[in-house]
This record gives structure tokens, sequence and C-alpha cells, in this order.
């Protein structure tokens, strides 16, 4: 399901309407019914998608569970769609290859050169943090956000 958070002017915390949402079947269910099996990510990222057509003019921010926070969602998303969630400490995270970095004959590379991982961005003082506020489970909390100098991707 997708949501929209709102503020209204009548209540003192924002509200999350509804607005987009995709049937999950599991794989046994798909093949009794010869219907193509799709996971959750990847109807996740259809509704993104949706939304994004929508608001091309508009920033969007996306919180999304750890569940959520993969390469299905995250690779090739407009520029103007952030993503907020949780990845592991320890996620291998990669820029995108270079021209260099790309073959001429054999498979085409998908991985660039690999980036510090999460942990490591943590420990280090030279990394920019970025304070924010973070609507979660209906409440707003104060988190801290950090931008790579490259575009990564989780692998």
């Amino acid at each position: 399901m997708l949501s929209v958070v709102v503020r209204f002017p009548f209540a003192r915390r924002p509200w999350a309407i509804p607005v987009l949402f995709r049937l999950y079947r599991n794989e046994k269910e798909c093949l009794r019914k010869r219907a193509p099996y799709r996971k959750k990510t990847e109807l996740g990222r259809e509704l993104v998608d949706i939304v994004a057509g929508w608001a091309v003019e508009r920033r969007l921010r996306l919180s999304v569970d750890s569940a959520y926070c993969n390469h299905t969602l995250a690779r090739g998303l407009a520029p103007t769609v952030t993503i907020f969630g949780a990845i592991r400490p320890d996620a291998v995270l990669t820029a995108q290859p270079t021209a260099a970095e790309r073959r001429a004959t054999g498979r085409r590379r998908v991985c660039g050169k690999e980036l510090p991982k999460p942990e490591q961005l943590a420990r280090d003082q030279s990394v920019p943090w970025k304070k924010c506020r973070v609507l979660s489970d209906n409440y707003i909390s104060p988190a801290t956000t950090t931008t790579s100098p490259h575009p990564a991707r989780a692998s």
C-alpha cells in the first residue's frame, strides 16, 4: 500500500492517506491460477513509478521498511525521489560502473567500485550528516541522514 502524508489544519498530527495498493499473491497461488508471479518489492516499485508519474514536478520522499531498501526499489528511480529506510550496517554499496569499467564484449557490468559500508560511513567524521524529521508509526521523530558523493546502490 502506498500512502500520502497530509497535514490538516484541524489535526495536530499528520495523516497517512492510502492512495494506491497492489494485491500480493504468493508463488503457489500464482501457479494455481496461471498468473505471473511478482515479488512484493516489484509491486511496490510499480506504485512508486505511478505516483512519480503523477507528480513529475514535485519531490517525493519515501519512507520504507528494511524489506524495501533494496535495488528492486532503488535502481533507476527518478532524481526527484528520495528513499528513507533502514539498511544493514554491513550492506555492500557500489558506485555505478564508469565508462572505463564497461566492457566491449561479454556481460555488461552492473557494479562499479565498492563504496564504504554504512557502518564505516557512520563512524567517519569527514562525512557530512544532515538532521531531518521523519514520520514513523504516526509520530515525527528526529533522524540523521548522510548523502554519499557517489550514486550508490545496494547489492
